[in-house]
């Protein structure tokens, strides 16, 4: 299905109405998940992790697919890299598919599930894990849960680098710091991230 008109409307289970507006902004409860500067925040949330890094990167996983928006940041950070989504909401997949924010790179391989319960079953580790898992401006429960953050840290290779946008919620950053043995965090714009590693 292409998107046939700009504001496009959208209604999911998980995230109610959606609104897809001119340069692929995606919005859910009045926030946006998705727009045309989400790659330069995206862009600066690697450069910071790269302090933390000590691996080169070539798999990727990126918790909350959204509309696409950190794709190219990805890609444009670790050439040649092979990124796994994971994305809770079915309509989300088929918007971030319509939009191709990612373009001319090749669209990544996604796993439809919450987060953690794909965690759960996922057996590969990757270098990069990115986390991004909101509803508007709500984040997941996931990100103040022990158990949640501890199945982060054992997915992540050795040397590789978690990054946690927490938007503006900065106190969830501590029950992520508990679980790694490095720790930085920064804003950007109105965004806080962290970067988590264990090298």
């Amino acid at each position: 299905m292409h998107l046939p008109f700009l504001p496009h409307f959208r209604h999911s289970k998980f995230n109610g109405w959606i609104t897809v507006t001119k340069g692929g902004v995606v919005w859910v409860e009045g926030i946006k998940q998705t727009s045309e500067h989400y790659d330069e925040l995206w862009a600066d949330a690697f450069v910071h992790a790269n302090m933390l890094k000590d691996r080169a990167v070539t798999e990727v996983l990126m918790l909350g697919l959204a509309g696409g928006g950190a794709l190219k940041a990805i890609y444009e950070a670790y050439p040649g890299c092979h990124i796994t989504a994971v994305e809770i909401d079915p309509v989300m997949v088929e918007i971030a598919q319509e939009l191709q924010l990612q373009k001319p790179h090749p669209f990544p391989r996604v796993l439809v599930g919450d987060a953690k319960e794909v965690l759960e079953k996922l057996k590969e580790k990757f270098d990069v894990i990115a986390v991004d898992i909101f509803k508007g401006i709500t984040p997941s429960p996931h990100i103040d849960s022990d158990e949640f953050w501890e199945l982060v840290a054992r997915h992540l290779n050795p040397g590789g680098v978690a990054v946690l946008n927490v938007a503006i919620a900065t106190t969830r950053l501590y029950t992520a710091e508990k679980h790694f043995k490095q720790f930085g965090a920064w804003q950007y714009d109105t965004n806080t991230f962290c970067a988590l590693a264990n090298s």
